[in-house]
C-alpha cells in the first residue's frame, strides 16, 4: 500500500496497479484486509525517512497506532513485525538540523501532500562518488512472530496500547537477535517518536 497521492501520476498509477499496489487510505485498507488479503503499512512513513542515517535505527513508532487499531477494528489479523537491515546503507541521507529552513520546508510538504524528500545521495552510473542510484549493499528483511488480534467492537485505549507494545516488543527481539548476524553489533534500536 502507498500513498493515495501517487495514484494521480499519469501511467505511473497504472503501474502502481499492475504490480498490485493500492492506496493505503484507511477505508481502503479494511476492504483489502476483508478479502483476506495481506496489507504491508510502513509505519514510520515519511518522516522515518528524515531520521535515516547510516548504521542508525531510528524508528518513528511509539505514537504510531492506527495499524493496531485497523487490527481490532477487523480482527482475525496478525500484525507481523518486519525489520530491514542495511535499508539504511543504499542512500547517504543528508541531516537537516530539526529548526532548520530545509527540515522546516521537508516537514511543510509532508503536513501538506502527506510526503516529502530528503536530501540524499549514493553512486552514479559511471562513479562511485556521487549520483542517485543506490550503493550496492544487501538489505535483509527480518520477520517476526505474527501477533494475533481478534476482533474488538468496543476497544480501548489500553487494548490498543497492549497489542502496540507486543509489536514493539517483537520487532525489538527480532532486531536484537539478528543484529549481530548483519553487522548491527553497536547498534541499538531507538524510538524517537
Amino acid at each position: 500500500m502507498t500513498l493515495v497521492n501517487v495514484f494521480n501520476i499519469p501511467f505511473y498509477r497504472d503501474y502502481l496497479l499492475g504490480l498490485g499496489v493500492t492506496a493505503v487510505s484507511r477505508q481502503n485498507a479494511i476492504k483489502v484486509l476483508k478479502q483476506n488479503y495481506s496489507i504491508c503499512i510502513v509505519i514510520g512513513g515519511a518522516q522515518e525517512s528524515l531520521h535515516a542515517k547510516v548504521h542508525k535505527a531510528e524508528l518513528i513508532l511509539d505514537k504510531r497506532k492506527g495499524f493496531v487499531k485497523l487490527a481490532l477494528e477487523v480482527g482475525n489479523v496478525g500484525l507481523v513485525p518486519i525489520f530491514a537491515f542495511g535499508e539504511n546503507e543504499i542512500y547517504n541521507v543528508l541531516s537537516t538540523e530539526n529548526k532548520s529552513l530545509t527540515r522546516r520546508f521537508q516537514l511543510w510538504m509532508k503536513n501538506r501532500w502527506g510526503f516529502t524528500i530528503p536530501l540524499f545521495y549514493a553512486r552514479g552510473i559511471f562513479n562511485y562518488d556521487w549520483g542517485f542510484i543506490p550503493f550496492r549493499h544487501p538489505i535483509n528483511l527480518v520477520f517476526g512472530n505474527p501477533i494475533m488480534v481478534p476482533k474488538l467492537e468496543n476497544f480501548s485505549e489500553k487494548d490498543v496500547d497492549n497489542y502496540h507494545g507486543l509489536y514493539v516488543k517483537e520487532l525489538s527481539r527480532i532486531f536484537n537477535e539478528y543484529k549481530a548476524k548483519f553487522g548491527y553489533n553497536d547498534v541499538e534500536l531507538e524510538l524517537v517518536a
